[in-house]
């Protein structure tokens, strides 16, 4: 019986939970193997090199192109072809190496791709491309969304700042933190030195964000120089120019 290496892979961590996850990919490829009649064999590259393209940062990715280019792996599959990679001159070498050492591919639901075959080659190439052009409108309209929610006054995303916490994607005020905060503030008006209003904290037990009862004069500064405690904040995307 051939094989059918499958492998499993999630470009971000929510896409654990969501319809493109981990197990939901795995299923379907056990799913297309039996229909095959191939014995499945799991590659799990998981989440934690999900931000990265390159080969080399991908260990599974990179044990696998090496039994593709040793011939032990003839049959592979994957759930959408994005999830190989992305970046176009990876992909390109990954389809090179496919064609070259006769490893046919599945897609999907078991859509089959020869790449010595020309028109193989040739379709998938096209399927390649709108899929590319289709990431590249997901990146961008979640990109946008994510701008139209914070012009909108919502919080940008990642860890708050100390004294805030998120609810329902908007800063509220945590009112445990923020007495601290204004203690700060009002301890630098007196003209307290920080190196003060850090051993100030520590002696009533302040834990920092990260939990720590050790306080940094650097974090302190952080918090002084932070706009959100003047209520406003500037942010820019780069891409888009705003």
């Amino acid at each position: 019986m051939d094989n059918l290496d499958i492998y499993l892979r999630v470009s971000t961590d929510s896409q654990i939970e969501d319809g493109f996850g981990l197990q939901n990919q795995k299923d379907l490829g056990i799913k297309v193997s039996e229909k095959l009649g191939m014995n499945p064999i799991i590659h799990n590259e998981g989440s934690k090199s999900s931000n990265s393209d390159l080969i080399e940062e991908r260990p599974i990715l990179n044990e696998l192109m090496f039994k593709i280019n040793n011939g032990e792996v003839k049959n592979l599959w994957v759930f959408n072809n994005d999830r190989l990679s992305r970046n176009e001159n990876v992909w390109n070498t990954i389809r090179l190496t496919l064609r070259k050492n006769g490893c046919t591919l599945y897609v999907s639901e078991g859509t089959k791709y020869n790449l010595e075959s020309s028109m193989d080659d040739f379709i998938f190439g096209i399927m390649s491309e709108v899929s590319k052009y289709d990431n590249r409108i997901r990146t961008d309209r979640l990109r946008r969304g994510k701008l139209s929610k914070i012009k909108n006054g919502g919080w940008r995303g990642g860890p708050t700042p100390f004294g805030f916490e998120n609810k329902d994607g908007v800063l509220v005020e945590n009112k445990k933190e923020s007495k601290w905060v204004r203690y700060i503030y009002d301890e630098y008006q007196k003209g307290t030195s920080i190196y003060e209003i850090n051993k100030g904290l520590m002696k009533n037990g302040v834990v920092s964000r990260r939990g720590n009862i050790i306080w940094t004069q650097q974090s302190i500064r952080k918090i002084l120089e932070n706009t959100h405690y003047e209520g406003f904040h500037f942010y820019k995307d780069k891409k888009l120019n705003e």
